[in-house]
């Protein structure tokens, strides 16, 4: 039997399954992993939509992340807060940086993450 390693693939894992805000409150996170160990760095960047505006990333409304050989597994901790304009939903998007990924990452899309916006 010969085990075969799963494609490369980045994955997004909300802290309690989704993810939700509360206006000048509790923040949330998720945590974004590879699937496998990559050649070389890979890095996703990640937005709030324009339209939306109503959280922010890691203090932003846009900012990269890298995974590399040593924190692939692990991956690395996206914090998620709210804008204060009362409840609404708001959209994070997540896009390789083709110019600064190794190979087999780099035509990878990446799931969405959307965000629940409580008073």
């Amino acid at each position: 039997l010969e085990l075969v390693p799963p494609p490369p693939a980045v994955i997004i894992t909300e802290s309690s399954g989704t993810t939700e805000v509360t206006e000048g409150g509790a923040g949330d996170d998720y945590t974004i992993t590879l699937t496998t160990s990559p050649i070389g760095d890979v890095v996703v960047v990640i937005d709030v939509k324009v339209a939306d505006g109503q959280s922010t990333v890691d203090g932003g409304v846009s900012t990269t992340v890298t995974l590399t050989a040593a924190n692939w597994r692990t991956g690395v901790t996206v914090v998620v807060a709210a804008v204060v304009e009362g409840d609404h939903a708001s959209t994070i998007t997540h896009a390789v940086n083709t110019a600064a990924t190794t190979s087999e990452y780099d035509p990878l899309s990446i799931a969405d993450v959307k965000v629940s916006v409580y008073d």
